[in-house]
């Protein structure tokens, strides 16, 4: 798994070792949010990553969330 924005925005994505058969884990729309640091589980059925939202202004802090597929 990997972290990308083709999409236009920051997506978790997938691919076959033979790049064949990309696919989209996640589906944000959102521009603010980052989502990235992908880890799989140990049986390899779900990957665990960190979505963090982009400060607006200097009084706004990052928030980051852990999150599974």
């Amino acid at each position: 798994a990997y972290s990308s924005k083709k999409s236009g925005h920051s997506n978790l994505w997938t691919i076959s070792p033979d790049g064949a058969n990309e696919r989209m884990l996640t589906d944000n729309a959102d521009g603010n949010l980052i989502i990235d640091s992908p880890l799989w589980s140990p049986g390899g059925s779900r990957v665990a990553y960190l979505a963090r939202t982009i400060p607006q202004t200097s009084a706004d802090k990052m928030q980051y969330r852990a999150c599974l597929t």
